[in-house]
C-alpha cells in the first residue's frame, strides 16, 4: 500500500487533542455528556435515598411474597461492568473496519444517554414500593437497607439496564451490517449475530425471575423501558438504520470557528497543526482508494 511521508507521532497526537477539544466544546457534545451524567446522579441519589419507596400494604401468608432468598447470577455491583464494558468493547472492535473515533464517541454517548433516559423512568417508578417475591425473608432480617431494597421490585433494574445496553448494541450491529438494506451470503447468520446481545440480556433478565428477585410483570416492564431507551438514544446519535446510504452513520454537527480564548489556550499554531494532519489523512485516503491491491 502506497503511503506519503508520515507525520511525527507527536504532531498527530497534538492534532487529535486539538480536534477533540474543538469538537467537544464548539459542537456542544460536552453539554450532552454533562446533562446525561447529571441526570444519572440525580436518579441514583433522590429516588430511594432522599425519597423512600412507598410502604405499601401487604398481608401475612401471601404466597407471592414467600419465596426464599437466593443469590442472583449477576449481582448489583457486577452488572455495570457487563452492561457497559461489553457493548463499549464490541463498538471499539468495530472501529477496525470503520476507523472512526467519532463513531465510537457517538456509541459511548448513546449508551450514557440511554442509561440516563432509562434511570429517569426506572428509578422513579420504583417509588411505587412493590415488594419483591422474597419479601418475608427480607423482613425477617430486620436490616433496614435490605427491607428498603425489597420495596423496589417494579420495574426490574437488571431487565431495564441490560435491554437498554444490549438493545442499543443490537441496533448498532444491525446498522453496521446493513441488515435491513442489503442481502448477502450468510444473511441469517448475521441476523442471529445481531440478536445475540438481546439473547444475553434475556438470560440475565430471566435469572432475576429464577432467583426470586422479580416476577414476570417486573421484568416485562423493565425490558420495555430498556428497549425504548436504547433505541431512542440510537436515533439521537445515528442516522436511519433502515436507509442503505446512512445506516450506521453518526449524526454530526457543524463546528463553528474557535473563539480567541480557545485559540490562545490551544496554541497559536493549533489550526496549522490540525490542517497539516487533515491534509495528510486526506492524502493517505486518496492513495488507499487508488491502490490496485484493494480492488478499487
Amino acid at each position: 500500500m502506497l503511503r506519503g511521508k508520515a507525520l511525527p507521532i507527536g504532531l498527530r497526537c497534538r492534532a487529535a487533542a486539538i480536534t477533540a477539544v474543538n469538537w467537544l466544546l464548539l459542537a456542544g457534545y460536552i453539554w450532552d455528556w454533562l446533562l446525561a451524567l447529571t441526570l444519572i446522579i440525580i436518579n441514583f441519589t433522590i429516588p430511594g435515598e432522599v425519597i423512600p419507596p412507598l410502604e405499601r400494604m401487604w398481608f401475612p401468608n401471601d404466597p407471592s411474597l414467600s419465596y426464599p432468598p437466593t443469590k442472583s447470577w449477576l449481582s448489583e455491583k457486577g452488572k455495570f461492568p457487563v452492561e457497559f464494558g461489553i457493548p463499549l468493547l464490541v463498538a471499539a472492535l468495530a472501529q477496525f473496519e470503520s476507523r472512526s473515533l467519532i463513531d465510537w464517541h457517538h456509541f459511548a454517548l448513546a449508551l450514557i444517554e440511554a442509561f440516563a433516559i432509562e434511570t429517569s423512568f426506572k428509578k422513579w417508578m420504583n417509588l411505587v414500593g412493590k415488594p419483591r417475591p422474597d419479601w418475608y425473608a427480607r423482613v425477617a432480617t430486620g436490616d433496614p437497607a435490605v427491607i428498603n431494597d425489597g420495596r423496589t421490585s417494579y420495574p426490574s433494574g437488571h431487565a431495564a439496564e441490560t435491554f437498554m445496553a444490549f438493545g442499543l448494541l443490537s441496533v448498532y450491529l444491525m446498522a453496521k451490517l446493513k441488515l435491513f438494506t442489503r442481502q448477502s451470503q450468510g444473511h441469517f447468520a448475521k441476523v442471529m449475530l445481531c440478536l445475540a446481545p438481546l439473547g444475553f440480556a434475556a438470560f440475565i433478565t430471566m435469572s432475576r425471575v429464577a432467583a426470586y428477585k422479580h416476577d414476570f410483570a417486573d421484568v416485562n416492564a423493565g425490558m420495555l423501558i430498556g428497549l425504548c431507551s436504547g433505541f431512542l438514544a440510537y436515533l439521537i446519535n445515528y442516522q436511519n438504520p433502515l436507509c442503505h446510504e446512512t445506516a450506521a452513520r453518526p449524526r454530526t454537527r457543524p463546528v463553528p470557528s474557535a473563539p480567541a480564548w480557545l485559540k490562545q489556550l490551544l496554541g497559536a499554531d493549533a489550526e496549522a497543526v490540525s490542517s497539516a494532519c487533515a491534509a495528510q489523512e486526506a492524502l493517505e485516503g486518496e492513495q488507499d482508494v487508488q491502490d490496485p491491491l484493494l480492488g478499487s
